[in-house]
């Protein structure tokens, strides 16, 4: 990734040195420093190498606060977490093997920079909840003028289900109303 100056449109450079590890690194490596429009001066590792330190010394300064917490870990402990992070654990999963709240395992996890957990997956739809008969009975209610909770109580459903259904299978629903009428008016 080059440095290109957005004003000239030339190319500035290709690498810089940095002065916290003292070394020649591509600029890519760099943060962008966006106050003075340019790489930071000093590279990604550098700039975390010193976030690190500052939150080691705070946690070494104040142990009772960060202890009451409940967010010391032993390493074992942080064994333990990679170990069910890399096991694609949720964090409520990981909480009920370690017997800790899922709250003090993801502070851990971010103290030591470790990857996230499983996002929990959503339940899957019930298959066909929407078939042909329920749709027909909404169908046949809304015919009739009955509102989406009256339709709702006789279904055993919300009000917001039944006007979900209502749109997602609006096509279907007035094909079947089509029906109904035609059934009612006598006609085949």
């Amino acid at each position: 990734m080059m440095w290109i100056d957005p004003r000239s449109g030339a190319v500035v450079a290709k690498s810089k040195f940095c002065p916290g590890c003292e070394s020649v690194k591509p600029v890519a490596a760099f943060p962008w420093w966006k106050k003075r429009n340019a790489p930071y001066p000093r590279c990604y590792d550098c700039v975390n190498k010193k976030a690190r330190e500052q939150r080691a010394l705070q946690r070494a300064r104040r142990p009772s606060d960060a202890s009451r917490r409940g967010y010391f870990f032993t390493a074992v402990e942080i064994a333990k977490l990679a170990d069910c992070i890399n096991r694609r654990m949720t964090s409520k999963e990981a909480a009920m093997v370690m017997g800790r709240s899922p709250d003090s395992l993801n502070q851990a996890r971010r103290n030591h920079y470790l990857p996230r957990f499983r996002f929990p997956s959503r339940a899957p739809a019930e298959p066909h909840k929407w078939r042909d008969d329920r749709l027909r009975a909404v169908a046949k209610l809304r015919l009739k003028g009955f509102s989406f909770s009256m339709v709702g109580r006789e279904l055993g459903e919300t009000r917001d289900a039944i006007s979900g259904a209502v749109r997602i299978y609006r096509q279907r629903i007035a094909e079947l109303q089509a029906h109904e009428a035609r059934i009612a008016m006598g006609s085949r």
